[in-house]
This record gives C-alpha cells, sequence and structure tokens, in this order.
C-alpha cells in the first residue's frame, strides 16, 4: 500500500511511502496511527469521527459506533432532511409507512364520516366510504393491507333515543372492509361515523 505519514516531529512531518497494491493510506501522529484508508475499489475508510464544517462556525459529526462488526447506513436516493430522534414537530403522517416496513401494531386507517352519504371528514389511508344502503358501507384503503388479519373498530352515533344498537365490521380484504350499523334490529344510517383499523 502507498502511506502518506505526518509525524509529530520535524522529521516525520511528512512523509511518503509506494507501492503497487492500489490501496492509499493516511496516518498521523508519532505513533503513525492511520486515519484513513482510500481502497482499490475507491471506498473510504476513517478510523474515527468524520466532523463536516458547515457555512459558519458549527459542524455535523458522524462518529463510529461502539460495536463490533461494519453497520451500514443507506440514504434515500433524494433530495431530503434526516430526522432524528432528537427532531420536535418534523415528522409528518405522510412521511410513515402504511407498508409492513412498519412495526405492526400501529393504526393503519382511520376516517370519521357522514352517515347519511359516506361522505368523509377527515381521515388517514381510507380514500373514500361508500353508502351501499342503509346502515351499510364499505371502507375503502388509500394504501392496501398487508393482509386481512387486521381488527376493524366501527362507531356510529345512534339516531333512536333509548333504542339500542349493533355495529360490526364484515368481509375484511387488503383494499376493503365492510361496516354494518342497526338501532332497534333495523340497518340504519348513523349520524355521526367513525372506523379505525390496526394491524
Amino acid at each position: 500500500m502507498s502511506i502518506i505519514s505526518a509525524g509529530n516531529t520535524t522529521t516525520t512531518a511528512l512523509t511518503q511511502t509506494a507501492d503497487t497494491s492500489g490501496n492509499l493510506v493516511f496516518t498521523t501522529g508519532g505513533a503513525n496511527t492511520v486515519a484513513l484508508t482510500l481502497s482499490n475499489t475507491q471506498a473510504a475508510t476513517f478510523a474515527n469521527t468524520v466532523a463536516i464544517s458547515g457555512s459558519t462556525s458549527g459542524s455535523v459529526k458522524l462518529a463510529v459506533p461502539a460495536v463490533a462488526g461494519t453497520n451500514t447506513l443507506t440514504l434515500p436516493a433524494l433530495t431530503a432532511n434526516v430526522v432524528t430522534t432528537g427532531d420536535t414537530g418534523t415528522v409528518t403522517k405522510t412521511m410513515v409507512s402504511t407498508s409492513t416496513s412498519v412495526g405492526f401494531g400501529i393504526c393503519r386507517a382511520w376516517a370519521a364520516f357522514s352517515g347519511s352519504d359516506g361522505t368523509i371528514l377527515a381521515s388517514y389511508n381510507i380514500s373514500s366510504v361508500t353508502r351501499n344502503s342503509a346502515g351499510n358501507y364499505t371502507a375503502n384503503f388509500t394504501t392496501a393491507m398487508p393482509d386481512a388479519n387486521y381488527a376493524t373498530i366501527p362507531m356510529f352515533q345512534p339516531t333512536v333515543t333509548n333504542g339500542g344498537s349493533d355495529s360490526f365490521a364484515i368481509n375484511p380484504t387488503t383494499t376493503t372492509v365492510d361496516l354494518r350499523h342497526y338501532e332497534i334490529g333495523i340497518s340504519r344510517d348513523g349520524n355521526y361515523c367513525c372506523v379505525a383499523i390496526f394491524r
């Protein structure tokens, strides 16, 4: 390997050795500790923290983790900002995937809608609610579920006072789920209607 050394004495301030391996190694300090290795495959390996200076006096440091083995940080192929655990108020709902890459147990979809015609008042990952008939609705997902084994929680505000009501979900698929609402044994539209999907 070719070595460029920067020592801490006048005699070792800058020395160079060379060979034909194609690797280039930079060493520093009196003990000539390796600081940077450039391989013949154009890979750069830093021995310690990498500091990137900003336009002002600040800098960003990339530190080597105190663990054995090789860890890889893969950045997306787009222009974006990196969000860390120290950020507040910078994560939006569009940044959270509904695919299986996000841990199970989250609310995958929800909606508040009008019982009279299925008009959505607010929602996440539910593109529309179809009113098939009185008390009979179909929620349509924007992004499909990984499977049909999710939990559906329908909630309907009754229209009959002290009449008793029953709400449930049936026919779950990866793209839709049907919702039903009954009052006094009769299929009826709810006033204020909600549904939440967990997987």
